[in-house]
């Protein structure tokens, strides 16, 4: 748990330095205006999805009462980089200004489904498993 703990972190801290840097140093729309987009949009996508995967695992071994395992972390980081994803595709699409209310909607139920899918495959697997 601890090296998950570890890399997690790390990760966060390193894309929330990009993101700092990208917002404080960088002018997005100057110059280097599309790599600082894009820097933007990848450190967001690395720093959400390292925040929520700490959130999903740690807080649910806090609500389990026991650690979660491998399996458990894997899963947190799937639904880390889905939420990732998503923040990630809310800032760039609001940089083109192309996002409004019903694309940001549509996206997020698009991942959504995304994750059911994931989460009906492993039910059935374990139905098969135990029938």
């Amino acid at each position: 748990m601890n090296k998950h703990l570890l890399l997690t972190a790390i990760t966060l801290g390193l894309s929330s330095a990009i993101v700092w840097t990208v917002l404080t140093q960088i002018d997005p729309y100057g110059a280097y205006g599309g790599l600082a987009r894009g820097l933007l949009v990848f450190g967001v996508l690395c720093g959400v999805g390292a925040f929520m995967t700490m959130i999903f695992f740690f807080a649910g071994e806090l609500v389990v009462g026991r650690q979660l395992g491998l399996r458990g972390y894997i899963v947190s980081v799937r639904r880390g980089l889905l939420v990732g994803v998503l923040a990630a595709a809310v800032v760039g699409l609001r940089l083109a200004n192309l996002m409004g209310v019903f694309e940001g909607v549509l996206l997020g139920l698009f991942l959504l489904s995304i994750e059911l899918l994931f989460v009906s495959s492993s039910l059935s697997r374990e139905r098969r498993r135990v029938g």
